[in-house]
């Protein structure tokens, strides 16, 4: 299979690069441009065969490398994501310093479709990657009274993008709580002018609340950022003895970001009685599972005939986002558990899966959430 895969990509690459001719000229006008890329630069920095190409680790330096491993290094450490310590202020820094522009920035192919698809994909990604850390370190000067350095991380942040609340509410706490009132509320004006004008929307009822407690002059100080507990759905027990699935659960801790960034959906099928729920169960306990995802598991099992409100009704108060028993809709469920998710570190068991279509309720995790699924 990652054979087969690797000549897929050598295949697309081809065809991304030379879209007007055809695959076997292709892959000739490839394998004739490799020897002048190799010849740029004296050290090894290409490797390259009849099936692979891939760049040499050790000889080259790559921006979004060493971005995306100081943001992995900070989820490591052993406190709430949204807690920063001085050793995370660090390395968020460094990382927000080596996003200069988006990805890719002013290079493009022409007529590539995928090439387009798979730009604006990564774009999106770093992006919402990068506001993360920004709205992190802004909170953290904002906290220590910094002000001058949290409006620049905050501004910053906002300009990422200028349509996310979150980030115009903390620009106007800082003006506010910085004495800075009037700026304060022109923020608010500005925020009212583009989402007319880019949604034809209001601003939402907190950030209008903030504002008129900015213009009552009740706001004095950024409030201290509250350390989110870990959140655990109902889990299922702790399973007494497991034999012989080491190595799977092992495979299964690495797949869901153990030492890495976890993958987005992960998927374990068998049939009945080959023991997917019992491994499930293990690693919803599983201490190495706590560490990698500190803001907590949920868990639900929907079975052959499920009831899915009621499954997201349980994740929902687990979040404290209703009241146990409340009425509501899947729909306004699925979209306040993404918003909530958006950028916890959790993980998210779906165990028992019959249909494809009952799973798609529970895609609600954030980039750095994982997705473990079973199935028969």
């Amino acid at each position: 299979e990652r054979a087969l895969w690797t000549i897929i990509q050598a295949m697309m690459l081809a065809t991304l690069l030379w879209p007007d001719l055809d695959q076997g000229h292709a892959r000739a006008a490839l394998r004739s441009t490799l020897p002048a890329l190799s010849s740029l630069v004296p050290e090894h920095w290409l490797t390259a065969d009849r099936q692979t190409i891939r760049l040499t680790p050790e000889e080259v330096w790559v921006d979004v490398r060493e971005f995306l491993a100081l943001l992995a290094q900070n989820r490591s450490h052993q406190h709430p994501q949204d807690t920063v310590c001085p050793e995370c202020l660090s390395s968020l820094e460094y990382a927000i310093a080596l996003y200069h522009n988006d990805f890719l920035t002013g290079f493009t192919l022409a007529d590539s479709v995928e090439y387009d698809d798979w730009q604006m994909f990564q774009r999106g990604w770093l992006r919402q990657e990068c506001a993360g850390a920004l709205r992190k370190v802004a909170g953290y000067y904002g906290c220590e009274g910094r002000y001058d350095q949290a409006l620049a991380y905050a501004r910053r942040w906002l300009s990422l993008d200028p349509l996310h609340e979150p980030a115009h509410q903390m620009v106007m706490r800082l003006y506010a709580a910085s004495g800075q009132r009037a700026a304060a509320l022109r923020q608010y004006q500005e925020c009212v002018a583009i989402l007319d004008a880019e949604l034809a929307t209001l601003p939402d009822e907190e950030t209008t609340a903030l504002y008129e407690s900015i213009k009552a002059n009740t706001v004095t100080a950024l409030p201290k950022a509250a350390a989110l507990s870990p959140a655990y759905g109902v889990l299922p027990p702790l399973p007494p003895l497991i034999v012989g699935r080491k190595r799977v659960l092992q495979d299964l801790k690495e797949r869901l970001g153990m030492n890495s960034e976890p993958r987005p959906i992960t998927v374990v099928q068998g049939w009945p009685g080959v023991g997917k729920s019992t491994i499930v169960a293990a690693l919803a306990h599983d201490s190495d599972i706590i560490r990698a995802f500190p803001e907590g598991v949920l868990w639900t099992s929907p079975g052959e005939t499920p009831n899915l409100l009621a499954e997201l009704l349980v994740w929902a108060e687990a979040l404290h986002l209703i009241s146990p028993g409340q009425a509501s809709s899947i729909e306004m469920l699925t979209a306040q558990l993404t918003a909530t998710l958006r950028d916890r570190r959790m993980l998210l068991i779906v165990d028992d899966l019959w249909q494809v279509k009952d799973a798609t309720p529970f895609q609600v995790g954030g980039h750095a959430c994982a997705l473990l699924m079973t199935s028969r």
